[in-house]
């Protein structure tokens, strides 16, 4: 199955965000849990590397229990706010977590992992069958590119910096690790796109955000950086932020039925 998602006109999503962080990607992985593997209000969902939480706020707000666990404090924080406490967050790695926790204590209904590290050996993946009654669901990128940062990188003479490296191949080694650990993966490919136009200014920033992470800047290179992105604008107002994303989901039943 493939899917094309354009999100170029949605006014609630950050630029420079990726497809984990748009609600309509929650919504997308949501609509298949309840229509493919049987997820309702009351089910339990357990969320490996949930990220800043808008999975679990969106299945949250449908009275599905979800438990949500990530590594990033600050990530947990920022669940935590976003979900309320009702739900219950955990600040581990997946590989850490002992399954003694008493959230642990009842297998949930699905386990998903999106665009997460977490979850890629064949020891993890049996690690998240075994807490799982219904389905494991797994999101991975196989292409993720973003031109206007390259033209930003070309223009300043940097290295490009890859957003994910060797897609490709952590997506065979997944398929691969997931039929090590006894099940045989189904694979559904979405296409994600966004499109947006930003002022020199604005474009600007978010490379600043991106590349350097958060460094401090000193002024030579941000009037550098400046620019470039009036170099890359060609002297208009706008430059054009797009992003494409080809995306793999590899689900599989557990076949072990609650108990």
């Amino acid at each position: 199955m493939e899917y094309t998602i354009d999100w170029s006109s949605s006014e609630d999503f950050p630029q420079g965000a990726t497809a984990k962080d748009h609600p309509l990607n929650s919504e997308l992985l949501l609509e298949f849990l309840k229509s493919s593997c049987g997820i309702k209000s009351g089910s339990r969902i357990l969320e490996i590397g949930c990220g800043n939480g808008v999975f679990g706020k969106t299945a949250s707000a449908e009275g599905i229990e979800v438990t949500m666990i990530d590594p990033s404090e600050a990530a947990v924080e920022t669940t935590i706010k976003s979900v309320g406490k009702n739900q219950k967050v955990l600040c581990s790695d997946w590989e850490s977590v002992s399954l003694e926790d008493p959230v642990f204590s009842e297998k949930f209904d699905a386990t998903v992992c999106t665009f997460s590290p977490e979850v890629q050996s064949a020891d993890s993946l049996r690690k998240m069958n075994k807490v799982t009654v219904g389905w494991c669901v797994v999101t991975r990128y196989l292409m993720y590119n973003e031109p206007m940062m390259d033209q930003f990188c070309a223009e300043l003479g940097l290295r490009p910096k890859s957003v994910t490296a060797n897609l490709k191949r952590e997506y065979i080694d997944l398929n691969a690790n997931v039929t090590a650990a006894g099940h045989m993966g189904q694979v559904h490919f979405l296409d994600y796109k966004w499109d947006r136009p930003l002022s020199p200014k604005e474009a600007s920033e978010l490379f600043m955000k991106w590349y350097y992470a958060g460094k401090a800047l000193d002024e030579d290179t941000r009037s550098k950086v400046f620019a470039a992105a009036e170099k890359i604008s060609g002297g208009k107002d706008t430059i054009n932020d797009s992003v494409k994303a080809h995306v793999a989901r590899i689900c599989w039943p557990t076949g072990r039925g609650r108990v």
